[in-house]
């Protein structure tokens, strides 16, 4: 077993079992680390503060994990992150299993519609046709985006017009006011003609390059741990940590945790019908295939991914490593930095929950309006049948 691995047991033991003593981590550990090895470790995290021991007397000393330790937290948050990460790569891989390529085979004019019986050329020509729908879907999600962002700050504006006038006026002024209603509800409709938020959200149709967007996403996030990891270890913690040892265990913590990652990407890349998107006559692997891409799509490649992901019903598992890489990041956003990957990803959630909040105030407004248009209903029935009143005793008087 290797010293990070016994390291993390020990640690893993003594949190688990607050106020232990060192006799019973040995104990609890005895058939994973013998005995040495466990008083080792413990010397080690003692005096570098990763555990703390808080003595009742001279013969009793109690361990507790220090959790403002660097040395502690950084491997917690590198552990949601993977935790978080695995899932995301196992669920891609049963969705790209659970791909039925009859339909796109057929329409590339393939004969067979298992790519394991496809020729060199026709995976070109799949590999070539995924990544071309994946581009105009992109373009498409950017018009989308653009046209989301300013048309939902007017219909905002309207619908909050709406609910003020209606709010401000009693129902007799509702009446009065009727006109004003119905111009602010053709505002509504209008942008929301424009928006077309049913035939946008259809657009997030993933059914022609789902491949692609899976085995990109994954590297995309996977840079973005990367980086956020490097901003932090070369910006913040030589300034915040002058002990050089200390700096050298947080390095092989991180970068440990970093290869970890990439022997799962690795795996995960390499499977049969992942590799399918990888030009076998234009690209040696998978990899430089995905690369090509991550140069290629430009700055809104992870909150791309995001949309296309909460499509997809994943949103739950991109909801978790967005928190975990949010912990990650937060070191350096308290120092002032941003990591602009970071940004993207809150961007794609930001984008979401526009979406949804575009359409909540749609209904909402929708629904004032048909009130108001109810109690004028009813004013005008009520007004009839006092007119009808006003007539029978006028024509009673005349006879």
């Amino acid at each position: 077993m290797e010293s990070q691995a016994r390291r993390t047991l020990v640690l893993g033991f003594v949190r688990t079992h607050r106020g232990c003593m060192k006799e019973d981590v040995v104990e609890g550990l005895k058939d994973q680390i013998s005995r040495v090895p466990v008083f080792d470790i413990l010397k080690e995290l003692l005096q570098d503060g990763t555990i703390i021991d808080v003595s009742t007397n001279r013969r009793d000393h109690k361990l507790y994990v220090n959790d403002d330790n660097l040395l502690v937290s950084v491997p917690r948050e590198l552990e949601e992150f993977e935790k978080a990460f695995i899932s995301l790569l196992q669920k891609s891989i049963k969705k790209i299993d659970d791909i039925d390529f009859s339909a796109v085979s057929k329409r590339l004019g393939m004969q067979e519609s298992d790519p394991a019986k496809w020729s060199d050329s026709e995976i070109v020509k799949y590999s070539s046709f995924e990544f071309e729908s994946w581009k105009e879907s992109l373009e498409v999600q950017k018009k989308n985006t653009d046209l989301l962002t300013s048309a939902s700050v007017r219909i905002f504006r309207s619908a909050d017009k709406i609910k003020a006038l209606l709010n401000k006026l009693d129902k007799k002024e509702i009446l009065r006011h009727s006109s004003n209603l119905r111009e602010l509800d053709s505002q509504i409709e209008r942008e929301i003609s424009s928006l077309d938020i049913e035939p946008m959200e259809s657009s997030y149709d993933v059914s022609d390059f789902q491949i692609t967007l899976l085995a990109h996403g994954a590297v995309a996030i996977f840079y973005l741990l990367r980086d956020t990891i490097f901003y932090r270890s070369t910006m913040i913690w030589p300034n915040t940590i002058h002990d050089k040892e200390t700096l050298k265990k947080l390095y092989s913590i991180v970068y440990v945790g970093i290869a970890n990652l990439q022997l799962n990407l690795a795996e995960f890349l390499s499977s049969t019908k992942v590799r399918l998107i990888a030009n076998p006559v234009e690209y040696k692997n998978s990899i430089e295939f995905i690369i090509r891409f991550v140069g290629a799509l430009g700055d809104h490649t992870i909150s791309s991914c995001v949309l296309y992901y909460c499509d997809m019903d994943m949103l739950p598992i991109i909801d978790s490593i967005a928190t975990s890489v949010s912990k990650i990041n937060k070191e350096i956003k308290d120092y002032g930095y941003s990591n602009p990957m970071v940004n993207q990803l809150a961007e794609g959630f930001r984008i979401i929950m526009e979406r949804e909040e575009t359409k909540r105030k749609k209904e909402e407004a929708l629904a004032s309006l048909r009130e108001a248009e109810e109690e004028r209903r009813e004013s005008i029935v009520r007004l009839g049948a006092a007119l009808k009143k006003l007539q029978s005793a006028a024509r009673t008087r005349a006879n």
